[in-house]
């Protein structure tokens, strides 16, 4: 009896972390449509300059969709305008990938207000990414999955 309870919070903790992390890894789940992760190397100066960057794949030809946030706090701190409780959109990027194995870069502007907020950042700064994937082939299949990253100044 034990040791079902122990397996069953188990699976409960997977399927919890699946949610979390945005991937089809609960027991029984279909793999996920879309997969992103960003590199580690990128800082706020690249952003304001246009370099900021995903990886994306698809498992089939999908139009995905980025969307780039920081937090309410950070941002009043910077200076944005109407800012409220849910987490403040500075850029977003729409693009199609074909599916496959190999990831792809997609570059995601952000927002003329944040360029110019975003250039006086002397910390680092918190970005959190979500990305919703619709495929090209049967647009009632759906995907999505996000991101964390800290940008160096």
């Amino acid at each position: 009896m034990k040791m079902r309870r122990m397996r069953a919070k188990q699976v409960a903790a997977a399927s919890v972390a699946a949610l979390l992390l945005g991937t089809g890894a609960a027991a029984g789940a279909r793999s996920s449509l879309v997969t992103a992760t960003v590199p580690f190397n990128q800082s706020v100066k690249g952003l304001v300059a246009g370099k900021f960057y995903e990886k994306a794949k698809c498992t089939q030809v999908c139009r995905v969709t980025t969307a780039i946030f920081i937090r309410p706090a950070v941002a009043k701190k910077l200076g944005f305008k109407h800012v409220g409780k849910a987490l403040y959109r500075i850029g977003s990027k729409t693009s199609k990938l074909s599916g496959g194995k190999a990831m792809t870069r997609v570059y995601v502007p952000v927002t003329r207000e944040a360029k110019t907020r975003l250039a006086k950042a002397t910390t680092q700064l918190q970005v959190i990414g979500q990305v919703a994937a619709t495929s090209t082939s049967s647009p009632s299949r759906r995907g999505s999955a996000g991101w964390i990253t800290a940008l160096r100044p």
